[in-house]
């Protein structure tokens, strides 16, 4: 489904909205509280949802709950493909990482795209839903600078790397003075897009003046060659080249500090909120998920699924056989298959 944006919305917020989107699809599946959205504060149009989900299960010939479940299983497929590119396809395995899972919706689908993908542990932070702009107050300020030399890597000459280099953290020393960062407060990392000779791409590794200065040609190739290995997945015995000087200057600004929440005593009781059938499609049939409250849930408490638990602006899915633990500054951790 495509996103039909704040207006008119899905179709369960009654602004018009006729197409079914994501929202709608967890909402009919029960992974979302009809009287109890973004705390409340929506009233949502259950029988404007109900026949728009008719409607389309008709033409698909399906159950009204197969239809929105397929969706959801659609959204989590595509989204597994997403990390795969910037995952397997970079050298990397899912496996050896944890999924952040963000956003208002990321919770819903996390445990799922995880499962699929074989990553072992998802890790929700506190307020997913503002987690992006929580994101702008880590952000430091950043400027790029590069100097394209090609140059043979046997045969560089040192010293005018060196030089190089100098005049690239220069512009950034000044660029960042202008912002009003003093010498304290500016980092700086040199960088060469570096590529075997013949070839059209580059790869960028991170190096210090020092290695060119003194020659360690050595070095660098042996960085190149790794980083080449694992983006491409293969190696060349051509002769290496440089292509461009970058130097990244960093003015770093100060951090929010986070405070630790109160730590729980084993007994999650106290957040529970009831009961609550999700439609399962593997299945085909209605499972019961024990929901609990985020906002009442204390360091060290440990849910096991299937379980859901809300707060006023997301909702998180703890499936059978995974299990969740509370950190200490209210992230929520679940182990896949623990």
């Amino acid at each position: 489904p495509k996103s039909a944006g704040a207006f008119p919305g899905p179709v369960c917020y009654g602004k018009g909205g006729q197409s079914i989107t994501f929202t709608d699809a967890v909402l009919t599946i029960g992974f979302l509280d009809s009287a109890n959205f973004l705390g409340g504060e929506i009233d949502l149009q259950m029988g404007l949802l109900q026949q728009a989900m008719q409607h389309l299960a008709d033409k698909l010939k399906l159950s009204v709950e197969e239809t929105a479940a397929g969706i959801v299983r659609i959204s989590e497929a595509k989204i597994a493909g997403a990390v795969r590119e910037i995952s397997i396809e970079r050298g990397y395995h899912p496996r050896d990482f944890a999924l952040l899972s963000y956003g208002g919706g990321g919770a819903f689908v996390a445990a799922n795209v995880a499962r699929d993908l074989g990553i072992p542990t998802v890790i929700i932070p506190s307020g997913p839903a503002n987690f992006s702009a929580f994101g702008m107050l880590m952000v430091d300020v950043v400027y790029d600078f590069a100097q394209t030399q090609v140059m043979p890597l046997a045969t560089l000459d040192s010293a005018s790397i060196k030089q190089m280099y100098k005049g690239l953290q220069a512009r950034g020393t000044e660029a960042l003075k202008r912002d009003g960062f003093t010498a304290k407060h500016q980092t700086f990392a040199p960088s060469a897009e570096l590529r075997y000779v013949g070839q059209e791409h580059t790869v960028n590794i991170p190096v210090s003046v020092d290695q060119f200065a003194a020659k360690r040609v050595h070095e660098i190739v042996a960085q190149f060659n790794a980083a080449h290995a694992q983006q491409y997945g293969h190696n060349m015995t051509d002769p290496v080249e440089v292509v461009t000087l970058r130097m990244r200057s960093v003015g770093v600004l100060p951090r929010p500090t986070m405070a630790p929440i109160v730590a729980g005593d084993g007994d999650v009781t106290q957040a529970r909120r009831g009961e609550r059938k999700v439609y399962q499609l593997a299945q085909r049939n209605w499972v019961s998920y024990i929901v609990y409250d985020r906002m009442k849930l204390r360091a060290g408490d440990t849910i096991n699924g299937p379980a859901i638990v809300e707060e006023p602006s997301s909702t998180a899915l703890v499936h059978v056989g995974d299990s969740l633990t509370v950190g200490r500054y209210g992230e929520m951790v679940i182990r896949i298959g623990a």
